[in-house]
């Protein structure tokens, strides 16, 4: 798992670095709209901007595309001279630029054929080739998308793609267009390649004299005179190549592990629906008829005219819910509805949609990828 997390970590440090270069270009171009400190956007086509996240969602996506490729992770220098980051920007501003134009005539895909489309995606399908709710809510979180972001994308993707049928298939070629462009492909020329020789003239060429070589270079100096240049030579020094010469204090080691205790160890979180009772009976009765199989907690949300998105809390900690109702909901060990008991609320049944288990990486076992970081740092002063 630390493999992993330190190969991801390492991808994510290049991206920042790449972003980086690419910022300090476009701050020269006048093309990054920065606030107080804060770069929010790295390029925009009319009203539709291309965010700094997005844009280094896409950078890492293709890195670990083409390090597959590789059969090995990519090196800072390697992505830079493969062109990822010039490659990415420039698919982001096309689709950007179609997305502009696809608000501005208001194309956009229904909630019936969003709704379609969440239904019959693979990833979201269970074993029984039907629409789970859990497979929705893990793929959305490893994308760290929320429900209306995914949607959102869904939307402009089918814009997108209408504005782009539009003009691939809208406007016919005539046929006048068509006959140019195949008479000019399939055309040939035949010609005949004949060599001439001191014996085709009829009279043998003069050699030049002194004065006639003296005209012609005055006449024509500049084709005789070579520009001014300069010999250089240049030491490229990037900050990989000094990694190894910075001096890390081990107090400052400890201070960015503290700092980042989040990042290096999560505890226990679970995906998890509440839905809110009056009072005690009538949750109890709500439990009796789960437990009876009579409804499920699909129903009794629709019969309090309630949506899934209603009743979600999302992704949760212990601390981040009552008392008693962190005892029931961690306390059970599979997924599956819980309850009642008391919340912040009032009566509550709790589904608990999934269990992602709690992370720990330990300051020795993170110490080489915070030495990395912090030399990174350091040499880029």
């Amino acid at each position: 798992m630390l493999g992993s997390m330190r190969a991801s970590k390492k991808n994510q440090t290049l991206v920042w670095v790449i972003f980086g270069l690419l910022v300090i270009g476009l701050i020269g171009f006048g093309g990054a709209t920065s606030g107080p400190g804060t770069i929010r956007s790295v390029a925009q086509v009319g009203d539709e901007k291309i965010s700094v996240d997005s844009y280094v969602a896409a950078v890492q996506n293709r890195i670990q595309v083409v390090s597959q490729q590789f059969g090995r992770n990519l090196s800072g220098p390697e992505a830079q001279a493969l062109g990822v980051q010039q490659a990415v920007l420039s698919e982001l501003i096309t689709s950007a630029a179609i997305d502009n134009e696809a608000a501005k005539i208001g194309l956009s895909l229904g909630d019936e054929a969003v709704r379609s489309e969440l239904l019959t995606t693979d990833a979201f399908l269970g074993l029984d080739g039907k629409f789970n709710k859990e497979s929705y809510n893990l793929v959305l979180e490893r994308s760290q998308l929320s429900p209306t972001q995914y949607d959102e994308i869904l939307r402009k993707n089918a814009a997108r793609t209408m504005v782009n049928t539009a003009i691939t298939s809208g406007v016919g070629a005539q046929d006048s267009q068509t006959l140019q462009i195949l008479t000019y492909v399939a055309e040939q020329r035949d010609f005949s390649w004949v060599e001439l020789t001191d014996s085709d003239l009829d009279s043998p060429i003069t050699p030049p004299n002194e004065t006639e070589i003296q005209a012609q270079y005055d006449t024509n100096t500049a084709t005789y005179t070579a520009p001014l240049t300069r010999k250089i030579t240049y030491v490229l020094l990037t900050p990989e190549m000094l990694e190894s010469e910075a001096e890390i204090d081990e107090a400052d080691l400890q201070e960015a592990y503290k700092l980042q205790n989040d990042r290096f160890n999560q505890a226990e979180r679970r995906l998890v629906e509440r839905l809110v009772f009056s009072d005690q009976a009538e949750a109890e009765t709500a439990r009796n008829a789960l437990d009876a199989g009579t409804k499920t907690f699909d129903d009794l949300l629709k019969e309090r005219g309630l949506s899934a998105n209603d009743a979600d809390l999302g992704e949760i900690e212990i601390n981040d819910v009552s008392k008693d109702a962190a005892t029931v909901v961690f306390g059970s060990s599979d997924a599956g509805v819980v309850g009642p008991v008391q919340s912040s609320l009032g009566p509550a049944l709790y589904r608990i949609n999934a269990i992602l288990k709690a992370e720990s990486t330990s300051f020795e076992e993170a110490r080489d990828e915070l030495t990395a970081e912090l030399a990174g740092e350091i040499t880029r002063r």
